[in-house]
């Protein structure tokens, strides 16, 4: 399976009316080290029927989650736009750690990060979107949001669409001392290939914040909703 082939569009979240006023937001983790993450793992476990030490062995597995996310969000904070303006596809590239690009394919550019990542630039001047995407041959396993967080990205869940093989999460992402993004996340199990995939995109064209109006009965059934799964 090519990498393109596992992209995923925004089109359905930014199309949602804008017409109805704004839901209230989403709960936002707080911010801070491995002490505010599982300070705020365990009360959200201190609601399940299981005992705290179950819980909080839960919390430090789901903390390795973290960890092992943190390269990939260091990325993302690296390569988002320093303003909100556009920018080309060799700016883009150049904050990247050096890697081999392919040729331009139906206007997406493929860089392999390695470890089963790629890269993926949509249109050159100006990029549209940047993709970066995971896949391999195991469950997904990682925690981004938590990750940008730790790196001190603000990051705000604006929704999510649950579906019968995964979930895709919407948020709004602002890195320290850059503007904010539309940032979505969709969690994949594994597909006929036996491949499970973790898939994150960027917009990068768009830099105002979209409204979160409520959902029309046509996009609940499609599985729209601000009650998204625990991130932990």
């Amino acid at each position: 399976m090519k990498p393109s082939h596992m992209c995923f569009a925004l089109s359905a979240v930014l199309t949602i009316s804008t017409a109805a006023p704004a839901a209230p937001p989403g709960p936002t983790q707080s911010g801070g080290g491995i002490s505010a993450y599982l300070a705020a793992c365990m009360r959200e476990k201190s609601t399940e029927a299981i005992s705290s030490a179950a819980a909080d062995r839960l919390c430090h597995l789901s903390f390795g989650r973290v960890v092992r996310s943190r390269p990939v969000a260091q990325l993302i904070i690296d390569a988002a736009l320093p303003r909100a303006k556009p920018d080309n596809a060799a700016m883009i590239q150049k904050r990247f750690p050096p890697l081999k690009w392919g040729p331009p394919d139906n206007g997406i550019m493929i860089g392999d990060l390695g470890g089963d990542w790629y890269a993926m630039l949509h249109g050159q001047s100006p990029v549209k979107m940047l993709t970066i995407m995971w896949m391999g041959k195991e469950e997904p396993s990682f925690a981004v949001p938590a990750a940008l967080r730790l790196l001190g990205a603000k990051v705000e869940p604006l929704m999510c669409q649950i579906k019968p093989n995964g979930v895709d999460r919407v948020y709004w992402v602002t890195p320290p001392g850059k503007p904010g993004l539309f940032f979505q996340i969709a969690e994949g199990q594994k597909d006929e290939d036996g491949l499970g995939g973790y898939s994150m995109a960027m917009n990068l064209k768009d830099f105002d914040r979209p409204p979160t109006p409520p959902f029309t009965p046509a996009e609940k059934a499609q599985g729209y909703t601000f009650d998204c799964p625990s991130e932990f």
